[in-house]
C-alpha cells in the first residue's frame, strides 16, 4: 500500500515538473502564428488562399518583414529568382504585385498567348483610349487603298507604355501597345504588318465575354 502511494506520489512530481518544463519552454520560445507556403512555390507564380497555411514557430525566429496576414498575401507573384519551400515565411522581399512586376504584360497572358508590342505609328490616335485590360479589334489596310478588314477580333491589351516602359495614363498617347496574341495568329499579324497599316479599333473598354 505505502509502495501504490510512493509511486502515486512520484508520478505526480513527474507529471508536475513535466508540465511546468513544458510551461518554461513555451514561454523562452514564446511561440506565434506565422503564414507559410504548404508546398514549394517558384518564381512567378500567384499566390492563392490553398497556397497559404499558418504554423507557430518561435517569435525570435520570425524575421522583422515577415508577412503575417494571409489575406494580403493572396493575389500577389512570387519574384523573379525567387524560391519558397514548404513551411518557409514569406518576407516582404519574396513577392511583389502585378503592378510591381517588371514583367507584367506576360504575367496576363492566358496559355498559348504571346506580347506582341505594336508602335504608336500602327496604334495611332486609338492608343490614346486604351488601357491595360481593354479589348481591340486588330485590322489591316492596303498600302494605297482606303479600305481595312478585320483580321483577329477581341484582342486585350496587357501594357500601355511610353519610351521608358512606365504605364501611360489614359487620354495621353503611349509610345507602345502591348497585345496578348494566341500563338496561331501571329503569323498573320506579322503578314499584315508586311502588306499594309495595321490599325487598332477599340472595342468596349472592359471586355466581360
Amino acid at each position: 500500500m505505502k509502495m501504490v502511494k510512493k509511486v502515486l506520489i512520484v508520478g505526480g512530481i513527474v507529471l508536475v515538473l513535466g508540465l511546468c518544463t513544458e510551461i518554461l519552454v513555451r514561454k523562452r520560445m514564446d511561440l506565434m502564428d506565422v503564414v507559410v507556403v504548404n508546398k514549394k512555390v517558384t518564381q512567378r507564380h500567384l499566390l492563392e488562399e490553398n497556397d497559404l497555411t499558418t504554423i507557430k514557430t518561435s517569435r525570435h525566429l520570425v524575421p522583422d518583414d515577415a508577412i503575417l496576414d494571409k489575406e494580403s498575401l493572396v493575389g500577389q507573384y512570387i519574384k523573379m529568382e525567387h524560391t519558397l519551400l514548404k513551411n518557409q515565411i514569406i518576407r516582404n522581399d519574396n513577392i511583389e504585385t502585378l503592378s510591381e512586376a517588371i514583367d507584367a504584360p506576360h504575367l496576363l497572358l492566358f496559355e498559348d498567348q504571346r506580347v506582341y508590342a505594336l508602335k504608336k505609328d500602327v496604334v495611332g490616335t486609338a492608343g490614346a483610349t486604351l488601357q491595360t485590360g481593354s479589348y481591340v479589334d486588330i485590322a489591316v489596310q492596303v498600302k494605297k487603298e482606303d479600305e481595312y478588314g478585320v483580321i483577329i477580333e477581341n484582342v486585350r491589351v496587357v501594357g500601355v507604355k511610353d519610351r521608358q516602359g512606365v504605364d501611360v495614363e489614359v487620354g495621353k498617347v503611349p509610345h507602345v501597345i502591348l497585345l496578348a496574341i494566341d500563338t496561331q495568329d501571329i503569323n498573320a499579324l506579322l503578314k499584315a504588318e508586311d502588306e499594309g497599316k495595321v490599325m487598332l479599333l477599340p472595342r468596349n473598354l472592359k471586355h466581360d465575354s
